[in-house]
């Protein structure tokens, strides 16, 4: 049941990241269910109704290898109706509407006949930072901060590196430039990020 950030959520740690805006840790984070896909921008998403509702799960593992699960059992009200075929879950900061964060299938879809209580289990929700363009350390600290395991500081300076080879996610690869004149230089200014870039 591996899930991704949604464009949105991207946009919002690369401004708190590079100082532009703070991304402050949500009150509760809200788990819900959807019929189709939700797709990055949250646009997909078709939740059930007849005695249905998002389920608040604050409880999520520390981030490793730029991933977290959901620590505890989720479960949903009574279906007063068919809820359909269940095929993904999403992620918000509210219990309707609100900022839509991660989104993801389930290997096998669910049902939640009338009378029943659909529940997701312990880990089975996987939110996953994708590879490239930020190092797993920092993958791992932002996933702790939207999921309010630890919240992440920005660093008092950034500083821009040049490199003859290309480092890769764990930091230990990549040859940076040395000798003569050459030093890191400090960048605090960044542009507001869009369409997950600045």
């Amino acid at each position: 049941m591996a899930g991704s950030l949604s464009d949105a959520l991207e946009i919002k740690l690369l401004d708190h990241v590079l100082k532009t805006t703070p991304f402050s840790v949500p009150t509760n984070i809200y788990v819900a269910l959807s019929t189709t896909d939700p797709l990055d921008t949250g646009a997909g998403i078709a939740e059930p109704s007849d005695g249905y509702a998002r389920i608040v799960m604050d409880s999520w593992d520390a981030a490793a290898s730029r991933a977290t699960e959901n620590t505890n059992q989720i479960t949903y009200g009574q279906a007063t109706a068919d809820w359909g075929n269940i095929t993904h879950w999403a992620i918000y900061d509210a219990v309707t509407g609100g900022n839509f964060l991660a989104h993801g299938d389930f290997t096998v879809a669910k049902t939640a006949p009338i009378g029943t209580n659909l529940y997701i289990a312990a880990g089975d929700i996987d939110v996953t930072f994708s590879a490239g363009g930020i190092c797993d350390n920092l993958a791992n600290k932002l996933l702790d901060h939207v999921f309010k395991t630890t919240e992440y500081t920005p660093e008092t300076n950034l500083y821009v590196g040049l490199f003859t080879t290309s480092p890769t996610d764990s930091g230990t690869a990549g040859t940076e430039v040395s000798g003569g004149a050459y030093a890191r230089e400090v960048c605090n200014g960044w542009d507001a990020a869009a369409a997950g870039a600045t």
